[in-house]
């Protein structure tokens, strides 16, 4: 898929057109169903060697043999051998020929439908492999939320109208995204009942978004139980996407199942949780959806940074979800859900300096101000201190420190693991003009790292960066800061073999507060550009709300979110 071509979500076809003969077995219809195709009761799967004509049909762990001939003739009727190692074919045992024509009847049959018994989810596992799917449009999208993800019910946020789905479809959206609390509406165990009522809300809302042909992304929101105790929450969690999955399994492909929504506590402590529950939800989930579009994203809120976290399972239809709403001093000014109470009045320029992404602030006893020459900081007090710390601790080859600043580097120090017993202070060595240099070789792999003044004072940083055979720029252009994060998450996907999509990204209008609206035009731009270069779908973060691109106060959309969004 190269870059993922306009993330229509065609995905790469692994035609394992398959039955698993037990009670959690269903039926995969293959893209091509001939006249007169026979039940299938066995797995078949179609497997070749790289640059080798021939192909071989694994069969319940026995392989057959098939010719050059026999391979092309069932690649004519859009049958798909999946190149393989070696070691995948030598682990079978020999078959009792079926013949080309046998093995051929078997790929393009069907079976009949089981239902999913739900108590044996914990007990059991089968894997089904998908095959082909047309896949849905997830290019441009924008949440509906404050409805279906609120518990209880009407307590905050907006219902979803009927009127909003031609108004997305019109405006030039293809798809919605619907956060959904399912959690707080399941009876107990063992069953965990989804009550039938809010499911039929469900309904309701996926029926609306089809008749307006948008694609739409439903997920698991606000599961809090989970988040902090994963191991006895996991029989509910897949219990809960049984229940899903059996719904919408005869729903078009433009219906998607998103796993979960921002993975944080434990299952950020450890991602490994996550990563072992997202495999046991999509076997679920395969079990009678094959081939549906399934999205999953890394623990921390989804945060591009989290991606080496994540272990994806080995499916042809799986998407890669982050969030972004950096920096959140911007993106979330005013938000009285946040704690302290972040201030308001902050602007966002993309070629203001700032932080690079992959280092925290955590600086203590300044005033920071951002501008295009850099970032200018006033030492309020002895030994404050412009503090980073390290999302990942940096490599240990970084040993040299390279200061850049508009006035002298005098009187100012290099403090490395300050949150450590092994704090290593380095005098900053002038090297002309407002530059200096500090020799980190003592310092190790570094976690923190603080530019200390041993005097009150003000200068403009504008330049910070840990230097070896190459540098890391620890101050950047606030444009440089995302396009680093998404290109980054874009390289990542690409290495997964799997599309990229941002499936929230917004910025918060405080009422009586506004943000500066040209501040969230130029973020919401930026976005956006930086999704579609790097050939990643999206879904903005909301229609209506404190997020929101459409004003229900005067019922037309704001016209710099949505001129950023769609123009």
């Amino acid at each position: 898929m190269g870059k993922h071509a306009n993330l229509a979500i065609a995905t790469i076809v692994i035609a394992v057109i398959a039955f698993i003969a037990s009670p959690l077995a269903t039926a995969v219809r293959p893209t091509l169903e001939p006249a007169g195709a026979q039940t299938a009761s066995v797995a078949v799967w179609l497997v070749t060697i790289a640059g080798n004509d021939a192909g071989w049909a694994i069969i319940e762990g026995e392989s057959e043999w098939l010719s050059p001939e026999c391979r092309s003739s069932i690649e004519a009727r859009d049958g798909y051998f999946n190149p393989v190692e070696w070691d995948v074919i030598a682990d079978t045992v020999d078959a009792n020929p079926r013949g080309c024509n046998g093995v051929a009847n078997l790929y393009f049959g069907t079976a009949p439908t089981v239902a999913v018994n739900e108590a044996t989810i914990e007990s059991q596992q089968v894997e089904v492999a998908p095959s082909a799917s047309t896949g849905p449009s997830l290019l441009r999208g924008i949440n509906l939320a404050g409805d279906l993800e609120v518990t209880p019910r009407g307590s905050w946020g907006t219902s979803i109208e009927p009127s909003f789905f031609p108004l997305v479809a019109e405006a030039g959206f293809d798809h919605v995204r619907i956060p959904i609390a399912w959690s707080a509406y399941t009876g107990p165990a063992p069953e965990y009942r989804i009550d039938e009522a809010f499911a039929a809300e469900v309904d309701r809302v996926i029926a609306m978004a089809t008749a307006a042909e948008l694609s739409i992304v439903i997920d698991v929101h606000f599961f809090e139980e989970l988040m902090v105790n994963p191991l006895t929450q996991r029989v509910r969690f897949l219990a809960i996407w049984d229940q899903i999955a059996v719904r919408y399994q005869s729903e078009p492909d433009t219906v998607v199942f998103e796993l979960l929504n921002e993975p944080i506590d434990e299952l950020t402590a450890q991602p490994e949780l996550w990563n072992d529950l997202a495999a046991d939800a999509l076997a679920v989930v395969r079990r009678t959806n094959p081939v549906r579009t399934v999205i999953i994203g890394p623990v921390g809120y989804n945060h591009a940074s989290r991606l080496d976290n994540l272990r994806l399972p080995a499916d042809p239809n799986i998407v890669a979800t982050i969030h972004t709403y950096d920096p959140q001093d911007f993106t979330h000014q005013g938000a009285v859900f946040v704690d302290p109470l972040p201030p308001t009045g902050v602007t966002w320029r993309p070629d203001d300096a700032t932080v690079a992404l992959d280092w925290l602030d955590r600086s203590w006893g300044i005033d920071v101000t951002p501008s295009r020459a850099g970032l200018t900081v006033d030492f309020g007090r002895d030994y404050s201190a412009l503090a980073m710390l390290a999302e990942t601790s940096a490599a240990a080859e970084h040993r040299q420190l390279i200061l850049e600043t508009s006035g002298s580097v005098e009187g100012l120090l290099a403090l490395c693991n300050y949150e450590t017993r092994s704090a290593v202070v380095v005098d900053i060595e002038p090297s002309g003009g407002g530059n200096g240099t500090a020799d980190l070789s003592a310092c190790g792999t570094i976690g923190t790292l603080a530019i200390q003044s041993e005097a009150p004072g003000s200068t403009t940083i504008s330049r910070l960066a840990l230097c070896a055979q190459a540098c890391d720029e620890l101050i950047v252009s606030q444009y440089e800061a995302l396009d680093e994060m998404i290109s980054g998450a874009a390289e990542w996907a690409d290495r997964q073999g799997v599309p990229l999509y941002i499936g929230e990204f917004g910025t918060l209008d405080p009422d009586g507060d506004p943000t500066d609206p040209q501040s969230r035009e130029d973020w919401t731009r930026t976005i956006r550009n930086l999704a579609e270069q790097n050939d990643a779908g999206w879904a903005y973060f909301e229609l209506n709300g404190e997020f929101g691109a459409w004003d229900q106060g005067t019922g037309e959309w704001i016209p710099e979110i949505l001129g950023a969004l769609l123009d």
